[in-house]
């Protein structure tokens, strides 16, 4: 979102979906970026169609992905590791 332009090093959006999901779920956001053929800004503007390549656009954005993922997983229950699941992940069942 803030492309390289800007002369900062930031978490772009990502940053605030984290501290979102981590604030508002209880538990530790994970962000997995898909496979893509090139790592393109995109062309991020306003409705007057000026850029809004800011750090507020990148909260904003974050905080709305965020939001929608906290409501899909909203009254989801989560799955317990069976201990089929537990040593074929190589970890012991008792700790």
């Amino acid at each position: 979102m803030l492309g390289s332009s800007q002369g900062i090093l930031s978490p772009d959006m990502v940053g605030p979906l984290y501290d979102r999901i981590e604030r508002n779920g209880g538990g530790t956001g994970i962000f997995m970026n898909g496979a893509q053929g090139g790592m393109v800004t995109a062309d991020v503007r306003g409705p007057d169609g000026n850029d809004v390549q800011t750090w507020d656009e990148c909260r904003r954005i974050g905080h709305l992905l965020a939001d929608e993922a906290l409501r899909i997983i909203s009254g989801i229950e989560a799955q317990k590791k069976s201990e089929d699941q537990l040593r074929l992940a190589g970890c012991d069942a008792a700790g």
